[in-house]
């Protein structure tokens, strides 16, 4: 049996965390350098990714954020899941509304799924 978990950059945020946009700050902050971090501000890495899950694994969890859903959701199977990950430390600021979720796509292996 194959599982997957993926957790990819957010869509748009690709280059800015892990390539060499902006980051925190002028650059603090900045998570590992990836040179092709910047291809995941394309849609079309994510419905690649989603392709690439359904087809080469029995079950997996892709983490994302709610606009991903959009482009997630269409391309996969219907046994999918939406499960919400709780961001419960997410510190809000006076300039913006935070985020304190995310969702995690789930896909069940065919032999673990309960009988209904």
């Amino acid at each position: 049996m194959r599982l997957a978990v993926a957790d990819p950059p957010y869509l748009g945020r690709g280059n800015r965390w892990y390539g060499d946009g902006r980051a925190h700050g002028g650059g603090r902050g900045r998570a590992d350098q990836h040179p092709e971090a910047s291809l995941w501000d394309d849609p079309y890495e994510h419905v690649m990714l989603a392709w690439r899950l359904v087809n080469d694994f029995d079950g997996f969890a892709l983490a994302g954020t709610p606009a991903t859903l959009a482009f997630y959701l269409p391309e996969l199977p219907d046994d999918v899941h939406v499960m919400v990950w709780h961001r419960g430390n997410a510190i809000p600021s006076g300039s913006r509304i935070a985020a304190q979720w995310e969702p995690v796509i789930v896909r069940i292996p065919e032999p673990s799924r309960s009988k209904r």
